[in-house]
């Protein structure tokens, strides 16, 4: 890997405290149209856009629920979560704060509207990052390459001096197909991001100072 010149942060279950809040989102709107889920199903959509999980679903259960009906009953829902209940993990802060001096992009498979309503939410993610990019930014979301070769570009830097931060398995085959080196924040001692060139169980780690 070149010397870093930039950190390209996913933002859900990386940045902020949010994948409970969007399965339970997502849980409550899929059962409006008397789909019933729980986690384990939800699980492997973790990193993609929600075409692609609402397409996943209606092909699980044999039915035809388009994006924008699902969005209109599940986004007020998601927004309430995010006023009241959304919170960014202590060990993304602090490490956001020691590479203040270096070009960064938030990178995530979420909605512009999401997107937009997580940096009102958290101003300090509109000052710090340079460059925020969500799917209406790209037309192949994770784990295609294509979301960070788009943040590595708007940066100014190449691929390969960037270091990439990603908690699921879509976004660590993301930055691994960009050509980053791609650290895997695995909060909970899975052992699902193998494929990542390190893993960590926390981004207070003293290492990723100095990467």
């Amino acid at each position: 890997m070149l010397k870093p010149l930039a950190y390209l942060f996913d933002l859900d279950g990386t940045i902020v405290d949010s994948e409970p809040w969007h399965k339970l989102a997502e849980i409550e709107a899929f059962a409006h149209f008397g789909i019933e889920l729980d986690e384990t199903i939800l699980n492997p959509y973790m990193g993609n856009t929600l075409p692609v999980l609402v397409e996943g679903i209606n092909n699980q259960f044999g039915r035809k629920i388009t994006v924008d009906e699902f969005l209109e009953i599940e986004q007020p829902i998601l927004q309430h979560y995010i006023e009241q209940k959304l919170e960014m993990f202590a060990d993304a802060r602090n490490l956001i704060s020691i590479l203040a001096k270096f070009k960064k992009a938030i990178v995530t498979s979420s909605m512009e509207w999401y997107l937009n309503s997580v940096l009102e939410r958290f101003p300090v993610l509109k000052l710090e990052f340079d460059v925020h990019i969500c799917q209406a930014d790209v037309q192949n979301g994770k784990p295609h390459p294509e979301p960070y070769l788009l943040a590595a570009q708007r940066l100014n830097v190449d691929p390969e001096s960037c270091v990439v931060f990603e908690d699921s398995k879509n976004g660590v085959a993301s930055g691994n197909a960009a050509g980053c080196w791609v650290v895997g924040i695995d909060r909970e001692r899975i052992g699902h991001l193998s494929e990542a060139d390190r893993v960590v169980s926390s981004l207070n780690e003293p290492y990723l100072a100095n990467v």
